[in-house]
C-alpha cells in the first residue's frame, strides 16, 4: 500500500491549489515569489473554480458514452442533469465483464469541473453504482455496491461535443461472496 501515499498530495494539487498574483497591479515584479516578504505574492488559493460548461455556452453536454478498459471492461452511458455551475449530477448505466464474469448496473455521479483553460478541462467525478452479477457461468450471483472516482481530461471538439479521457479508481463489496471487487480502468468517451 506504499503506492497510495501520494494520493492525498495529488488530490490537493488537483483540487485547485495555485499561486495567485496580488490584487495590486502597481507592485513591482521583482518583489514577487514565495521567498520574498513583499506584497507581490499571495499564498495558494483553494476553491477558485471556473464555471462550467467547458465551451462557455449555456447548454452543457447532457449525454455521454464511455468505454472502460481494465478491471472491468465495460461500456457506460451517462445522462447529466441540466446545470449552470461547475458541479453537476447525473445518472448512469453500465454493462461489462469483470475478467469473465458479466455484470450490469446503474448508479449516480457528481461531475466537478476542477480546472478549465480554453477548450480543455479537468474533472473529478465521484459516484456510486449498484451492479448485478447474474449466474451465467456458475451458481454465483449477487449484488456489488461500488463507490468510484473518475479523473477525466475533457477537450471540446468542433462537432458540438467533447472528448474525454482518464481513469477510474474504486472498489466494491460483493455481498453474497463477502469479497472486495477492485475497480481500476482507463476511460475514453464522448459527450453530446
Amino acid at each position: 500500500m506504499v503506492a497510495w501515499r501520494w494520493v492525498p498530495a495529488l488530490l490537493f494539487v488537483l483540487a485547485g491549489a495555485s499561486v495567485v498574483p496580488a490584487a495590486d497591479p502597481d507592485v513591482s515584479s521583482s518583489a514577487q515569489g514565495p521567498g520574498s516578504s513583499g506584497p507581490g505574492w499571495a499564498p495558494p488559493a483553494l476553491g477558485a473554480l471556473p464555471p462550467a460548461p467547458l465551451s462557455g455556452d449555456s447548454t452543457p453536454d447532457l449525454v455521454a458514452g464511455e468505454l472502460m478498459l481494465g478491471l472491468p471492461v465495460a461500456a457506460r452511458l451517462q445522462a447529466v442533469l441540466p446545470h449552470q455551475s461547475n458541479v453537476a449530477f447525473g445518472l448512469e448505466g453500465i454493462a461489462g465483464l469483470y475478467v469473465i464474469v458479466p455484470f450490469a448496473g446503474a448508479g449516480g455521479r457528481a461531475f466537478w469541473t476542477v480546472s478549465q483553460k480554453g477548450n480543455r478541462a479537468f474533472q473529478i467525478n465521484p459516484g456510486v453504482e449498484v451492479d448485478y452479477v447474474p449466474p451465467v457461468f456458475s451458481d454465483t450471483q449477487g449484488v456489488v455496491v461500488t463507490p468510484t472516482v473518475q479523473f477525466l481530461w475533457l477537450h471540446d471538439l468542433d462537432l458540438e461535443a467533447q472528448s474525454e479521457m482518464g481513469f477510474e479508481l474504486g472498489g466494491g463489496y460483493w455481498f453474497e461472496e463477502k469479497a472486495f471487487v477492485p475497480r481500476l480502468s482507463f476511460l475514453m468517451g464522448i459527450r453530446f
